[in-house]
C-alpha cells in the first residue's frame, strides 16, 4: 500500500525566515504583531498531529484538499467548525474530527482567543 501523507498547506504561513517545520509550543514570548501568525502555526501543527487519513479512502486513493474554518471565544474554546467548499466527505469528516479532538484536549496556550482559523489541510498518497 502507499504511504499516506497528511500535510497542513503552510504557503500561507510561509514569509522570510519562517520554517515550515515548525513546532514551537509555545507563543507567548513573541512579539505582539507576530503573536497571530504564531497561533496560526502552532495551531496548524497540533491540528495536523491529530488527523488520521481515512483508511478506506487510502484503499480508494483518494487524496485531496480540505479547508476547515473554526472560530475561538474569549475563553479559547473552539466552536463554529465548518469546511469550506466541496471536497471528499471521508477527508472532510476526518478533519472535522481532528479539530473536534483538538477542541476537546487542554488548549491553553496552543490557541489564540477571540480569532478566526483557516486552515487547508492536504492529503496525498505517496
Amino acid at each position: 500500500m502507499k504511504t499516506s501523507i497528511i500535510q497542513i498547506i503552510f504557503s500561507f504561513f510561509l514569509l522570510a525566515g519562517t520554517s515550515v517545520a515548525f513546532a514551537q509550543k509555545d507563543c507567548s514570548n513573541v512579539e505582539p504583531k507576530e503573536q497571530k501568525s504564531c497561533f496560526d502555526r502552532l495551531v496548524a501543527f497540533n491540528l495536523s498531529e491529530l488527523i488520521e487519513y481515512p483508511e478506506s479512502a487510502q484503499v480508494d486513493q483518494i487524496e485531496g484538499k480540505v479547508l476547515v474554518r473554526f472560530t475561538t471565544d474569549e475563553n479559547n474554546q473552539i466552536g463554529n467548525i465548518q469546511i469550506i467548499g466541496k471536497s471528499n466527505p471521508e477527508l472532510n469528516e476526518a478533519v472535522l474530527a481532528a479539530v473536534q479532538k483538538l477542541a476537546d484536549s487542554n488548549q491553553d496556550g496552543m490557541i489564540l482567543a477571540g480569532s478566526v482559523y483557516r486552515i487547508p489541510v492536504q492529503f496525498r498518497l505517496e
